[in-house]
């Protein structure tokens, strides 16, 4: 009829399916090469993997004694750099245009009569002389690291990231203590002028000074790696005797001519004089009498006998030997200082 409804098939035409939102079509994502992982691009050495987890555990300061050994050959390293670092600047500092300046000619002079004063000998060469008066500076500077590293577990107790630090403190030390006796020993028997710059009093005082440090260091890191006590005696001798360096080799710059030079002499060797007495004659004795009664309590013979013969015995030798040029040299410019102050008296 008129009113019949044809389907639009039957005009010839199909419906089109409706349009999707634009938002809602699938987006194609570009393909990406996936990396193969590491163990099978490139198979890691068991050998590799043990060196990179004992260098962690040797800067971590972890108390075995495979990290400690790694630590120790880590700070000799270091240390070593350090001091040619500071020789090579104090060298190019103490000259200017290929001469020495006059203040450095200075110290090199207070220098030799303090060699003569500390280990006996008699005219010491110049060459050597200054050597000295340069290593001092580059000795203070590291034993002065070692110190601030101890600082924190001094000052504040023994937390984990303070004992960690101040174990690395007496690792310092230690490295440092290698360095310079493989250096002074090869000096001495391998070099042409091996006996003017490293003669027997030298190396004698310096044998006297490293066992304590070589020899208790690894072991109380190992046993006593929370020791409040200890790292107090480490502090005591480094930070103590890192100032002490530095004061001294300034004053030995002094020109002690004018008035006021020698006020500064004066302050100076003062100060020097007062932190040995603090350092290596009072205080000193009184953390020593504490770690030995402490190692006899432990039940550990060994660390006792060994720390009585290196803290009691050998450390003092050397204190008293600084103590001695210390003191001449305060009762010299203090007289100095008063016969210039009241030369009617």
């Amino acid at each position: 009829s008129a009113h019949t409804i044809v389907a639009p098939a039957a005009w010839g035409f199909r419906p089109r399916p409706p349009r999707a939102p634009f938002l809602s079509s699938p987006i194609r994502q570009p393909r990406l090469r996936q990396r193969a992982p590491a163990s099978e691009s490139a198979p890691s050495s068991p050998a590799m993997a043990r060196l990179v987890d004992l260098l962690w555990r040797a800067v971590m300061a972890e108390p075995s004694l495979d990290a400690q050994l790694a630590g120790v050959v880590l700070a000799a390293v270091a240390t070593k750099l350090l001091v040619l670092l500071v020789r090579a600047f104090v060298r190019a500092t103490t000259h200017a245009h290929g001469k020495p300046r006059p203040w450095y000619l200075r110290a090199v002079q207070v220098e030799q009569r303090k060699l003569t004063t500390m280990l006996g000998v008699k005219d010491p060469q110049p060459e050597w002389a200054a050597a000295m008066w340069v290593d001092w500076w580059a000795i203070g500077l590291t034993h002065g690291i070692g110190g601030a590293l101890c600082l924190p577990a001094v000052a504040m107790g023994p937390t984990a990231m303070a004992c960690r630090l101040a174990r690395w403190g007496a690792l310092v030390e230690v490295g440092w203590e290698v360095t310079d006796l493989a250096e002074r020993w090869y000096q001495r028997l391998c070099t042409k002028d091996g006996h003017i710059f490293q003669p027997a009093a030298l190396l004698a005082l310096a044998c006297l000074h490293h066992p304590l440090a070589c020899c208790l260091v690894i072991p109380m890191n190992i046993c006593y790696p929370t020791m409040p006590l200890y790292f107090q005696m480490v502090f005591l001798l480094m930070f103590a005797a890192s100032s002490a360096l530095f004061v001294s080799n300034w004053a030995q710059t002094l020109d002690v001519s004018s008035t006021g030079g020698l006020c500064k002499m004066v302050l100076g060797s003062f100060f020097l004089w007062a932190m040995l007495i603090f350092t290596r004659l009072t205080y000193y004795w009184t953390v020593v009498f504490a770690l030995l009664q402490r190692f006899d309590e432990d039940g550990r013979p060994a660390f006792w006998w060994v720390g009585a013969f290196a803290a009691g015995v050998l450390m003092p030798l050397v204190g008293l030997a600084f103590f001695a040029d210390a003191s001449k040299r305060l009762a010299k410019f203090s007289a100095l200082l008063w016969r210039r102050a009241f030369p009617a008296l």
